[in-house]
Order: structure tokens, then sequence, then C-alpha cells
């Protein structure tokens, strides 16, 4: 990707966009984050009896007696009449003690059951929304009368503890914005809660997608800047490439790096800018969630990582591979394209079009065939990102509904840490669409990676242009005094890269200044090859070339070719107006002189 990367430098002149670029793309991370994090507040209102103030309680009573708890229905009548009627208790599900003594529960000194029932607070039976909300609503600073009932006894025992202050951040804040509602009274109440929910939640979806409108434009905008950069660079060099360039390559392939491979790099920019930043973000927000409702499934979800990004790396080369010979054969069809169209009245005259459309059919079929090897990778790359990632999915979603279902007991070392766990259905189902939520960008990002090898195999294109050598003097190069005396020619000779034979060979002549001189000869005597010598368009590998006694491979070129007037012997019409083209190169003569160099000519 090094060369893809280099393309990638060149956004990063545009700062001011980049950084506004960079804050939409944590807004929209956060908002997706948001907009997740309401999911399992919905669910509580829709599902659970014990409703969205419930489940803050629950968060905040947990927190700080450092317990997990579950609701347990009371099935013997005469404990029921006992304890004042109530149906259903706070049972203590696990007492959490670490060797720490400052996050140790309050609970684990006290001579209680890990299994006992919180049944009442200051000697006042409540059921288990009762006991919750008495608690979460006192003051964390003073002492809680908890009445427990351990399992298998019939006596109420009355313990005073201190809870500790509330660890978590995020359970506080949580309770803070739920008390922020008023608690319902009735099922119309809830719906209330339900609606105010939604509407939170849809402000947020169009929150982000404003974002997302102006990180799309930020970001389309800034790389079509950065190419309009990279092409007038590439523009500078190709105009001051020498001549024996073109001569080898043929300028299609020059237009072809200009144009489709500018473009293949214009896609794998804005991904880079875009889905590979916006996805990304996207993902550390439903991470960040899928941690916080529960870390065991959310890493157990993210095993098939590594294995997934080796898979990927390894068809993205394949991809690189034959989207270069791809972009390779694209500069030869424009070439045949041209070839054909500009000399289309000989193609007619000599009856050849068959034949052309069998040469270009074979030139397509190359491409085609290299077209077909990246589609193959392209196509494969989805399917196995889906594949495994619903693969670890499934298996996050099986351990999840076997905390729902049967919640495990007793197991000891890695099946404990796994199965010993408990979750509501709630929990369940917020799970399951936080984990599809995360999966969603890996999937996205996989189709990115394609894009990114193709752009890479285009920048390497480009950048290979750039880095030719273009038309230098020497270093200590002066300027050509005005030609006053005689052109010599002294032993010069020229072979064409990959030619059999020179196309000049040894000529010696000298030209004298008020001289007019006529090179006359068949076609490949060397004639244009001769003469385009001097202008140095291209440098003789024998021989000198001298104008009043100085050698020009020794001079500035802009001084040797200012001397130098030049009718082609085929007609170059620049797209601009007659007046323009018959000053080209005076660009300070007046219309007047216009005017009588056309009524000369």
């Amino acid at each position: 990707m090094r060369y893809f990367f280099r393309s990638a430098r060149y956004v990063l002149t545009y700062r001011l966009r980049l950084a506004g670029l960079l804050f939409c793309v944590v807004m929209i991370s956060l908002l997706w984050a948001a907009g997740l994090g309401i999911l399992l507040p919905a669910m509580k209102v829709l599902i659970s009896d014990e409703g969205l103030h419930g489940w803050a309680d629950r968060g905040l009573v947990t927190d700080r007696l450092k317990i997990d708890v579950i609701r347990r229905e009371i099935d013997d009548p005469n404990m029921r009449i006992r304890l004042g009627g109530i149906s259903d208790v706070v049972s203590i599900y696990r007492i959490r003690t670490t060797r720490k003594t400052a996050t140790t529960s309050p609970l684990a000194a006290e001579p209680i059951d890990p299994d006992a029932w919180i049944v009442g607070v200051d000697g006042e039976h409540l059921d288990y929304q009762g006991v919750l909300q008495r608690l979460a609503l006192m003051d964390a600073g003073q002492d809680w009368n908890l009445d427990i009932l351990n399992p298998g006894s019939d006596a109420v025992v009355s313990i005073s503890v201190t809870p500790l202050p509330a660890t978590s951040g995020v359970v506080t804040r949580a309770h803070r914005l739920v008390e922020l509602m008023p608690r319902p009274r009735d099922q119309a109440d809830r719906f209330t809660q339900l609606v105010i929910i939604l509407l939170i939640g849809l402000g947020l979806t169009y929150a982000r997608n404003a974002f997302r409108f102006l990180q799309s434009y930020l970001t389309q905008t800034t790389v079509h800047r950065a190419i309009m950069d990279i092409r007038c660079e590439n523009y500078a060099v190709a105009i001051r490439l020498p001549l024996i360039h073109y001569a080898v390559r043929g300028a299609s392939d020059t237009m072809s790096r200009f144009v489709a491979d500018c473009q293949e790099i214009t896609k794998g920019l804005v991904f880079l800018l875009g889905k590979s930043l916006v996805e990304p973000a996207k993902l550390i927000g439903a991470f960040s969630m899928a941690l916080m409702l529960n870390w065991k499934l959310t890493l157990l979800a993210c095993i098939v990582g590594p294995p997934t990004f080796v898979l990927i790396r390894k068809l993205g080369k394949k991809i690189r591979k034959a989207s270069k010979r791809a972009l390779e054969g694209q500069a030869t069809l424009l070439q045949s394209l041209e070839e054909t169209l500009t000399g289309l009245r000989v193609v007619k005259a000599y009856t050849t079009e068959e034949i052309e459309c069998k040469r270009f059919r074979g030139i397509t079929n190359r491409i085609y065939k290299q077209l077909k090897r990246v589609a193959a990778a392209d196509a494969a790359t989805a399917p196995i990102v889906e594949a495994m990632g619903l693969t670890a999915a499934l298996a996050a979603i099986g351990l999840a509904g076997y905390w729902v279902i049967q919640p495990g007991r007793g197991h000891t070392g890695l099946a404990g840490w796994l199965l010993d766990n408990e979750m509501d259905a709630e929990t369940f189902m917020t799970v399951i669409g936080t984990l599809a939520a995360m999966f969603d960008p890996v999937r996205r990002l996989s189709q990115i990676s394609v894009a990114f090898y193709n752009a890479d195999a285009a920048a390497q294109r480009v950048f290979e242009l750039q880095d030719e050598a273009m038309e230098t003097d020497l270093k200590d190069a002066q300027d050509l005094p005005r030609h006053h005396e005689d052109i010599e020619f002294r032993d010069v000779s020229y072979t064409y890269t990959r030619a059999s034979r020179p196309a000049v060979s040894d000529i010696t002549l000298k030209i004298w200044q008020g001289e007019s001189v006529a090179f006359v000869g068949g076609n490949g005597s060397g004639k244009t090859t001769l003469l385009s010598l001097l202008p140095r368009f291209f440098h003789p590998q024998k021989g000198k070339i001298l104008i009043d006694g100085v050698d020009i491979a020794e001079v500035k070129l802009l001084s040797l070719r200012k001397q130098i007037g030049l009718v082609t012997q085929d007609a170059v019409i620049f797209n601009a107006s007659v007046a323009d083209n018959i000053a080209y190169g005076a660009p300070h003569v007046t219309r007047d002189e216009i005017v009588a160099a056309s009524r000369q000519s």
C-alpha cells in the first residue's frame, strides 16, 4: 500500500477540511453509540416487568453493594402472608469479593447466605421493585437497614450496612437520566416513556445523518482537490519528459495514467477519508456499547478478527497484481483506439476493419481476464467475512441464550467463567442488536480493502510517471548567446531504443548563417531524427552538435529552444482561438502582428 499512502499525503495539505471531517467522524461515532444505547431502555419499557426505572434502580443498587441480584418469586403462600403479601423479592445471586478491600461488597462480612433474600428495608417488607427503588433513592452516605431472609430459614434478620460510593459512572449517569422522567403509574405512562425514547432515537438519527452529509461532502471535495494537485504535478512532469519517453511508450499510456488511474486513486481516497474512518468509528461505538453490556460475549465475538484479517490481506495482494495488469491493458486499449480513429482513412482505404476489430477484441479479452481475477477475489471477500462474523456472533448469541434460559451453577475453571452467568431477556435482545451493529461496519470495511488495493496499483503507475527523469541542464550550463555564425553536426549518431540499426550514423555537416538547407530522403532515412537532435528532443549517443562553436549539450535548454522556430510535418491545432494558435509560443505579440503574420502566410 506504499503508493496509495503516498497519494494520501496530498490530502494533508487541506488541514482545515480534514479537521472538520474528523470532527464529523467523532460525532457520528458518538451518536451511533448513543443510538445503540437507547435499545436497552426501549426493551426494558417494552418487555421487562421491572420497567426502565426498575432497571436503573437495580444497576445502581448492585453497584453500591457490589452484588448481583435477580428477581425471585415466592411460591409458598404462608411465606407471602408472613412477608405482608408480597409475591416477589430481591434474591442475591452473587456477593462480589476481590483481593482489594476497597471493592469488596459490604455484605461479604455479614452472616448471610450468598443466596439470601432482601425482603425489606428499615423493617418494612417490600417487593422486588420496592426494595430496589427505596435503596436507589436513599443517600449513599447513610446506613441501610436491610431485612434479610436466608434460604431454609424462617427468621428475618435485620442488618445494617454502609453502601460504597457508586464506582460506575455509566450506571450513575444512566440512573440520573432515567430519573428525569416521572416514574410510571400504569401502562399508559410506560407507553409515554417509550414514545419519549423513540423521539430521542429519532433525534439522534437525524443529527447523525446531518454529520454524515457534511463528512461525505468534505471527503469528496478534499479528494477532488488532492487529485487535481496530483494531475497538475504529473502534467508538469509529463510535458518536461524527453521525447524518447513517448517514442518508447506512446502518449496513450501517459493519458491513461491521468484518466483511468487517477479515477481509481479517487475511489480509494474517498473510501480512505469516508468509510474507512466512519465505519471504524461506528465499530468503536458499537464495540464500546457491547463491552458495557457484556464484555465476555463481545470478546468471544471478536476471536474471528485475526484470521479474517489474514485472509483479506492475501486476497488483497491478488487484487493489486491483477488490477495493475488491467490498468496497463486499459492503456493499451486507449492506444489502439487512438491509432485506429486517427488513422481511420487508412483503415477504410485498405479495408482492414475486420482485422482492427479482431485486434481490439484481443486487447479487451486480456483486460477481461485480469478483471475476472479481481472480481473473483472481490466476490470472495464479503462472504468470507460475513460467514466468519456470523459464526462468532451465533456462538456469542448461543452462550447468551444459555444464560437466559438455564443459567449455570457450580462450574469450575473456564466453564465456570463462561457458563456461571445470568442475563435477562431484554439485555439478550439488546446484545443481539449491538453485535449486529458491530459486525455491519466490519462487513463494509472488507469491501473497502478491494478499493484500497486497486488504488495502490493505480497510484504505482501514476507515481512511476512522476518519478521519471525530466529534461535537465548540466550543473554549470550557461545561456546560449544569440546565434550569428554556423551550426555544425560533428560525427553525430543516434539509435532508437530497441532499434536494430542507427537512425542516423556518423553525420558531419556545417550550415552557415543565412543558408537555407533542405534534407531530402526516403521514409525512415533519418531526416526527422537528425533535425530533432538540434533542439535536444533527443541526445546523440555519439558526436556533438555545435552552434557558433558551443556544444548545445552544455547550454541551458530554454536559451537554445528560444532561438529555434519549428513547423512540424503534422498540423497541430490546440483547443484555443485561431489567434492563440497563430501566436503560440509568443504570448506578448499584438493582434496587429498576428493579423500581419496571417496575411504574410
